[in-house]
């Protein structure tokens, strides 16, 4: 028995050995008959579906909308940028809006927050209210109003209707508090930093302006300037309030801006002690 394993094993590991001649040549494949060939499907074939038309922003908006307050915050390697847009009723006809918010610069927000508030009080803050918000590329063709260009990706804010007549039943006008947390721009040579801040317009009229500030916290600012920018823009230096003091310049509330203008503002670090 074990002689006759023996041989079997032998034989299979003989046949593997042996390849194909090499004449050999490959079996040819049968030529198609006209059933075997394949037959274009008569079923017709599937049709993209229309895209739904853009949807339109709600005729009916608050009014006035101004930028109230921008007040920047410089810390060690950070720089907190909150504007204060006010809003008033106007023809509001109670339906849910959306905002969008285009970036500043320089580079992406590393954080964004928006709150809806009831207007300042003298002292202490607010209670204010998160508000839903997503990144967007540019603004959504609804878009009841766009802060800065609306083709800039940002982000778009949810304004809910039972919110906003909240705040408009009990008082003149209602405020959109956005927050951007951005990273400490690179010194130039002269040590300046400075940050870019969206302004824009509303259906071709600019948004007015109110008052500019700048801050340290846990950090000294050796000088600030403000003003207007961007392509073919005439700068413009603007009044800064800092320290509680308003340097030199146009007061932001009496300007008469163009929509295509933002708002740069440089500062420079006190040195080290």
């Amino acid at each position: 028995m074990r002689h006759r394993a023996y041989c079997v094993v032998l034989a299979l590991l003989g046949l593997a050995a042996v390849g194909a001649p090499a004449s050999a040549e490959a079996p040819k494949k049968p030529a198609a008959t006209a059933k075997s060939r394949k037959t274009p499907s008569k079923r017709p074939s599937k049709t993209n579906k229309p895209a739904d038309p853009p949807r339109k922003p709600p005729s009916k908006l608050p009014a006035p909308i101004e930028i109230d307050r921008i007040h920047v915050e410089v810390a060690e390697d950070r720089v907190l940028v909150t504007s204060e847009i006010a809003l008033g009723k106007g023809d509001w006809a109670g339906e849910d809006l959306r905002a969008h918010v285009a970036y500043g610069a320089p580079g992406m927000p590393l954080a964004f927050e928006a709150h809806l508030c009831p207007p300042r009080p003298e002292q202490g803050e607010p209670e204010c209210q998160p508000l839903p918000n997503e990144f967007a590329r540019s603004a959504p063709s609804d878009a009841a109003f766009v802060i800065g260009p609306a083709k800039m990706a940002g982000q778009t804010i949810e304004l809910e209707s039972q919110k906003l007549a909240d705040l408009f039943a009990q008082h003149s006008h209602a405020m959109l508090r956005l927050r951007q947390l951005r990273p400490m721009p690179i010194a130039s040579a002269s040590g300046h930093r400075e940050i870019l801040i969206r302004l824009g317009a509303m259906r071709g009229r600019p948004y007015r302006l109110g008052s500019i500030e700048i801050a340290g916290q846990g950090i000294a600012i050796a000088d600030a300037d403000a003003r207007l920018c961007g392509p073919d823009v005439t700068p413009t230096e603007l009044s800064l309030v800092r320290g509680g003091a308003a340097s030199k310049g146009v007061p932001p509330r009496i300007l008469e801006r163009a929509g295509n203008e933002d708002l740069c503002l440089r500062f420079r670090l006190a040195p080290a002690q």
